[in-house]
């Protein structure tokens, strides 16, 4: 039995905002354990498979895209690079619908978190890389002021969580159609120098400041991109050759709002690459916005 919640939803709040996140890309050694951990644990749907690329989305969209690299090294965490991929669920009921699923097949949580402005669950992938599953709340509940948005770490009620849950525990988890990656966190090597990108370049604004790490949004979002400098220590740039964040790429609804940004991007770092300019994000971290 085969289980996928969520026949339609209205597009969630954190792709209402002018510019959002389209996809990640990751650098990986294994390919078969990852996609089996993508697919199998956080639920994403495999659309296209071959020795050395792999994608995997939900409903139509495309959310990830592995690449392997065997020579690759192992990042460590106190590398510039991702500190946790979040996939943004359309209900509570969806994310009690995969604490379910995670908690059946013994799947190894790290957190289960409260923020205020949604409810989070952490796990990583079998190559290091964090991974959030979470879902907003109703954006009238938000506290905000001035432009900034309150969020916090508490602890989640997981019960009630789990008590909105729907699924059979007979059922094969499949994340819903509407699915999307809500926000990126990064670790970076300098908060300020991340924020030259995240607001001058890309045009976000700071939401929230945590001690070491910035939170910063497209629109009333309450945050697409996280960065922290909790774990860096002397590597203070992105570097290539290791597993982890491959590329961040970006989307904008508004034409007009994407041509601004694309003229922004090749005034700075900025490279074309047909319906693509790649650019350097915070630490030099690869980015790239989709212009189609």
């Amino acid at each position: 039995m085969s289980l996928s919640l969520l026949p339609s939803h209205p597009v969630l709040q954190s792709h209402q905002a002018p510019v959002y996140i389209k996809s990640v890309a990751l650098a990986v050694r294994d390919i078969k354990a990852m996609v089996a951990f993508y697919r199998d644990v956080i639920g994403l749907t495999v659309q296209s498979e071959t020795a050395d690329t792999a994608s995997l989305g939900a409903g139509e969209s495309i959310l990830l895209t592995l690449r392997r690299d065997p020579h690759a090294t192992l990042r460590s965490p106190d590398m510039p690079g991702l500190f946790h991929t979040a996939f943004l669920l359309p209900e509570r009921a969806d994310l009690g619908a995969w604490l379910r699923h995670a908690m059946n097949i013994q799947a190894p949580l790290e957190g289960l978190s409260d923020h205020i402005v949604s409810e989070a669950a952490y796990i990583s992938d079998p190559e290091g890389n964090g991974v959030e599953i979470y879902h907003d709340r109703p954006k009238a509940t938000w506290i905000t002021l001035d432009g900034t948005v309150k969020m916090g770490t508490m602890r989640m009620d997981v019960q009630s969580v789990l008590n909105e849950a729907s699924n059979p525990l007979s059922a094969t988890y499949v994340a819903p159609s509407s699915t999307l990656i809500g926000h990126v966190h990064l670790s970076v090597g300098d908060l300020r120098e991340a924020g030259v990108v995240l607001s001058d370049i890309i045009g976000m604004k700071k939401k929230a400041s945590y001690p070491q790490a910035d939170f910063y949004a497209s629109g009333d979002y309450h945050h697409h991109v996280a960065a922290n400098t909790w774990h860096l220590e002397q590597q203070k740039t992105y570097m290539s050759g290791y597993t982890g964040l491959d590329c961040v790429t970006l989307e904008v609804a508004d034409s007009t709002e994407r041509e601004a940004l694309a003229s922004r991007l090749l005034k700075s770092t900025g490279r074309k690459d047909g319906a693509t300019i790649t650019f350097d994000g915070p630490s030099n971290i690869p980015f790239a916005l989709d212009l189609r």
